[in-house]
């Protein structure tokens, strides 16, 4: 690259000068001088000819990587501006008019030789290359002495290593590959030219690229971070619903809501949400624990309401109305018929030989008339009875409870009605809630007519209990065998004359869809878990029937 600011003797920049580049916007540093060493228009040298007094600098490509186009006839070289001295102006030229300088000069003496970038790193030699031709037009060198030329050289050797240029030579003289230029660079002031190396990328925009990469690492994380968010927001929303809000009153509209016989307070509840009375079964239960009564007891029967009221408005009414007082009357699950009346003549006061009378009618509650009681039909739960009501409406009340059921579960036969009925009260004396389906299916294999292991007997200790109009499981060889108890499926084939008990929806439930299997015994081996064992074959029973026997001799206050 020529050396477009020569140096003073002492071979540095004069200090008054200033800095000789000027940083670009994009970090490059420009070659062109700064305003201090431009000169003024009248006082500017022509370009390419030595100021009075000063020589100019040869031009020293050694160090850089270049080599210089060998001289041709017709080619005039200009120098190289000389430093500025104390008889001339401390600047040089603007590099505009440097360049229309160049163009008139071109037109004058023909194009200036230019150089050109080498393809590849060039020796690194202090050694003159020769004398010039004198007919190739004006040398390069000027009238400087070998030592202050020999110290160029080393000056532009060193940068060269700096820059990575040593460790490979060219052989000198080699003309430079075309095509390749000479890139940017920038003289620092203290007579070493700085090369800007091809490829070579500034710092910030190393930085930029790294940043604007990092910030589109962290967008990318960060999108990631809130769709997950959202997305566990929106399977929690539908996980867990939102809690219902009390409607705000006082309603819209009449509505008649009737409260049937043995209703609770959560089926209550449930139904005034169904029909749009309430916001919600909860927000009802908990209005009635804040209503202020004697008791919060709701009765059977019609109350006047309205839509969308306030869950304590609704509960007030149904609390507190104006309704007659009634009976109440909790009926256990597969007790007897005798329990039952026993239960409703101390509740309403009706004699219980008044309801005894009505249990061997049962068709003046639309029963066939093939049924001899009302066992079985007689609905376990809840009941709330005006006080007016007589024996036979309570009576019904429990008998339609039960057909409800039936008819629910698509038992419309009267006769298939009983036969479930004889079946889930057999069910609930027998096993555990979690065994009914179970044991449904041994006591269908055990009443096929074609089985060889009970030969179509129940053999059952519930039902000759029940003859024998006793609780206590515990019976001797004798009652066993007694073939007059009529319930006594040890004797008698087939299902017991009426149901043993009144069952609940469950038994019902699992008489309708017993278990497919093929199990014929079974026997509780722990009373106190309801641990049940069932078997195949009458040997394999046997076996479960003495671990049994061991259990209740190490458990007598539980086996009496």
């Amino acid at each position: 690259m020529t050396e477009r600011y020569p140096l003073s003797s002492a071979g540095a920049a004069s200090e008054q000068s200033g800095p000789p580049f000027r940083r670009l916007s994009t970090g490059r540093r420009r070659l062109e001088p700064t305003a201090p060493y431009d000169a003024a228009p009248d006082e500017a040298a022509p370009y390419g000819a030595a100021p009075d007094g000063a020589a100019g600098r040869d031009l020293d490509v050694s160090g850089q990587g270049l080599t210089p186009a060998p001289p041709s006839a017709g080619v005039s070289l200009a120098p190289v501006p000389a430093a500025p001295t104390a008889a001339m102006p401390a600047a040089a030229a603007s590099p505009r008019r440097r360049a229309r300088q160049a163009r008139e000069q071109e037109t004058a003496t023909g194009p200036l030789q230019t150089l050109e970038r080498h393809p590849g790193p060039v020796a690194v030699s202090s050694e003159p290359e020769g004398p010039p031709d004198p007919a190739a037009g004006p040398s390069f060198d000027g009238p400087h002495d070998a030592g202050h030329h020999e110290h160029r050289n080393h000056e532009h050797r060193n940068h060269a290593v700096r820059l990575g240029h040593a460790g490979r030579s060219q052989p000198a003289g080699d003309g430079p590959a075309p095509g390749h230029v000479l890139d940017e660079g920038y003289d620092d002031g203290h007579g070493r030219e700085h090369v800007f190396l091809p490829g070579h990328r500034s710092a910030p925009s190393v930085r930029r690229q790294r940043r604007r990469r990092r910030n589109i690492v962290m967008l990318v994380v960060l999108g990631i971070f809130v769709l997950g968010v959202v997305g566990m927001a929106t399977f929690i929303k539908q996980i867990i619903p939102a809690p219902a809000v009390d409607y705000p009153g006082p309603g819209t509209g009449e509505v008649t809501f009737t409260v049937e016989g043995g209703w609770g307070p959560i089926q209550i509840g449930r139904r005034l949400a169904e029909q749009d009375i309430v916001a919600s079964e909860d927000l009802f239960l908990e209005a009635l624990g804040q209503v202020e009564a004697e008791s919060r007891e709701i009765h059977p029967g019609e109350y006047q309401l309205k839509h969308q009221m306030r869950a304590i408005d609704a509960a007030t009414v149904l609390v507190g109305g104006d309704n007659a007082k009634v009976h109440y009357v909790a009926i256990k699950q597969n007790v007897r018929t005798g329990a039952v009346f026993t239960e409703i003549s101390a509740a309403t006061g009706i004699p219980a030989a008044e309801l005894e009378k009505l249990n061997t009618q049962p068709e003046l509650f639309g029963l066939d008339d093939s049924i001899p009681t009302l066992e079985g039909y007689l609905h376990p739960g809840e009941y709330r009875f005006p006080l007016e009501t007589d024996a036979q409406g309570i009576l019904q009340l429990m008998v339609d409870a039960t057909l409800k059921e039936l008819t629910g579960q698509g038992v419309t036969d009267p006769q298939e009605q009983y036969r479930i009925l004889k079946i889930a009260s057999i069910l609930q004396a027998e096993a555990l809630p979690a065994d009914y389906a179970t044991v449904a299916g041994a006591l269908e294999n055990r009443l096929s007519p074609d089985n060889t292991e009970t030969n179509g007997l129940l053999q059952v200790d519930s039902t000759v209990i029940y003859g024998l109009d006793r609780y206590s499981l515990q019976m001797t060889a004798e009652e066993k065998a007694d073939a007059g108890n009529p319930y006594n499926t040890y004797v008698h084939k087939g299902l017991p004359p009426t149901p043993i008990g009144s069952p609940a929806n469950t038994a019902i439930e699992a008489a309708i869809s017993p278990q497919e299997n093929d199990y014929y015994y079974w026997v509780t081996v722990d009373s106190t878990t309801g641990e049940t064992k069932f078997a195949r074959t009458y040997a394999e029973h046997l076996v479960n029937q003495e671990q049994f026997r061991r259990w209740c001799a190490a458990n007598t206050d539980v086996c009496k």
